[in-house]
């Protein structure tokens, strides 16, 4: 019995050196610093395509603010031509119409946008802040 013991203790202290070895306080801390360079780099990537979406997103908008308002100005337009008798009066309105549904759903996609640029603002400048948080901690196990 004492003779397994021995063998057992002799076993564990073999695995225990070898562990040690596997655990090297200077390699750990370099595979921890490449691993924050890793994630801040990886982190920075995702900051520029969410803000280059944000920035897509706002222009988006702009375009159908621009659209909804140019058919609400053509549904004016048509119908003050039907007043000078330019156009019969029925297909000023129903162009009017058209106009003005064209201009409702412009004016929805554009509020729509707006809601998604929003959050991706706010995306953005969250990865900005965890951005800073990582350049942080690589500079302190840096020096």
């Amino acid at each position: 019995m004492n003779l397994f013991k021995r063998i057992f203790r002799i076993g564990q202290a073999e695995i225990h050196a070898a562990v040690e070895k596997m655990e090297d306080p200077v390699k750990m801390t370099e595979q921890g610093l490449r691993e924050l360079r890793d994630d801040l780099a990886q982190a920075t990537e995702a900051y520029a395509r969410v803000k280059a979406l944000a920035i897509r997103t706002e222009n988006e908008q702009a375009v159908c603010q621009k659209e909804s308002l140019q058919y609400a100005e053509k549904a004016i337009l048509i119908m003050q031509k039907a007043q000078h008798g330019e156009v019969d009066i029925t297909r000023a309105e129903q162009l009017a119409r058209e106009a003005l549904s064209l201009r409702r759903q412009y004016y929805a996609d554009a509020e729509d946008l707006g809601s998604q640029a929003v959050a991706h603002r706010e995306s953005s400048e969250q990865l900005l802040k965890n951005i800073d948080i990582l350049k942080e901690n690589l500079a302190k196990w840096e020096k």
